[in-house]
């Protein structure tokens, strides 16, 4: 069926990579149109992309800038093709939105991706109108298209807004947009099965996110704690997730003084990240951080320097076998100045440069360069 033309404000960014975003606010809210489709399908939404997640089809598995540009030029020719097929309002159009958002987010020019993704977002708006003026006066059995399945891509769009609002610091409208993912997706999930899907639990993650930089804290944990409960029905205490929010709990608890409590959460973290991938792996190390600077609150300074001492052997191990992994010199040279600083706490200088040295006589051995500006500032403290 074709799509009917709407007004020159639906511009797409084929023809520019700066638009004014569409104005959200001249429609009703969403969950106003989605609450009177007639089915609740569940649904299974693999097309729109959440910005800090990574796929091989989105812009994090582009290796170079020329692939980076050519995705950028294909995707704007696609929405363009798109656009001529089936008009603005199509749910492929809206597809196209969101990777070229995902494109500008992932490439760190946040108001850019920020008004792709308001494009993506009133496309379905426009699409949901749309079919509910065909299925005006209809009798339910006449109902000639239903906008249920547009709960995935939509939800997914508002939480592709919410994170873009991350980087621009409007929290305020990231609550918003995140709150309103949340109640589209609750209402498509009402069986008690359904509850406890992973969408639900990655949304309260996000508002929780949302909630600490804007020191929310008490809503901060509450909505950390709808994930954790989800995240460990549906995937099992032993999952990724569950160790990223009991980080992110921990990091609240540390804030506030409550070094007990920041350590159990960190340990959890910690346990469950080394039983699913081993010890040799970033995101173990920041839960392994994480854990240091607790012991550095309490000051515990040697057991501190022991667990940074451990994460540098790490670290250039992981620079050694897995490159990919992104390990560079000034993330281990972090480390070592944190180790520097600790053994200055505690009145050890002396043995304190010759860690420094034997680190660093590592380093050079793993190939890792000198030239940065860390390990610059770590040779001149040695030497003066």
């Amino acid at each position: 069926m074709k799509q009917k033309n709407i007004d020159n404000s639906c511009m797409s960014l084929s023809q520019t990579s700066h638009v004014k975003a569409f104005d959200l606010t001249s429609t009703p809210p969403l969950e106003h149109h989605l609450a009177k489709s007639i089915k609740i399908p569940m649904f299974n939404c693999k097309n729109i992309d959440v910005p800090n997640r990574s796929r091989s089809s989105t812009v994090s598995s582009l290796s170079s800038e020329k692939s980076q540009h050519d995705f950028l030029e294909n995707t704007r020719e696609s929405l363009r093709n798109k656009i001529e097929l089936f008009g603005h309002t199509h749910e492929e159009v809206a597809e196209c939105y969101n990777q070229i958002g995902t494109y500008y987010f992932r490439n760190g020019d946040f108001e850019a991706s920020f008004v792709s993704f308001s494009d993506a977002l009133r496309c379905l708006e426009l699409l949901i109108m749309k079919n509910e003026e065909e299925n005006a006066g209809c009798n339910t059995i006449d109902i000639k298209t239903d906008s249920s399945h547009l709960r995935g891509p939509i939800s997914k769009t508002l939480v592709n807004i919410g994170i873009s609002c991350w980087r621009t610091w409007n929290l305020d409208y990231s609550i918003d947009c995140l709150q309103r993912a949340l109640k589209i997706q609750r209402q498509g999930h009402m069986s008690k099965k359904a509850k406890n899907n992973p969408e639900l639990a990655s949304i309260w993650y996000k508002i929780g996110i949302t909630r600490s930089l804007r020191e929310q804290d008490v809503l901060a944990m509450e909505a950390y704690n709808e994930a954790l409960l989800i995240w460990k029905k549906s995937c099992g205490p032993v999952n990724a997730d569950v160790a990223r929010t009991f980080d992110a709990q921990g990091k609240i608890h540390l804030r506030h003084g409550n070094l007990d409590d920041a350590m159990r959460c960190h340990s959890k973290a910690l346990k469950i990240k080394k039983q699913l991938v081993g010890e040799h792996h970033s995101s173990v190390i920041i839960s392994m951080t994480n854990c240091a600077t607790v012991y550095k609150r309490r000051k515990e300074y040697e057991k501190a320097m022991n667990i940074y001492k451990r994460i540098v052997h790490i670290q250039i191990d992981i620079s050694r076998t897995k490159p990919s992994e992104g390990i560079s010199s000034i993330k281990i040279g972090n480390i070592l100045w944190k180790i520097y600083n600790l053994a200055h706490a505690v009145d050890n200088t002396s043995v304190a440069l010759l860690q420094m040295e034997n680190m660093l006589k590592k380093c050079q051995d793993a190939g890792l360069s000198e030239n940065d500006l860390m390990f610059s500032k770590l040779v001149c403290t040695m030497r003066g």
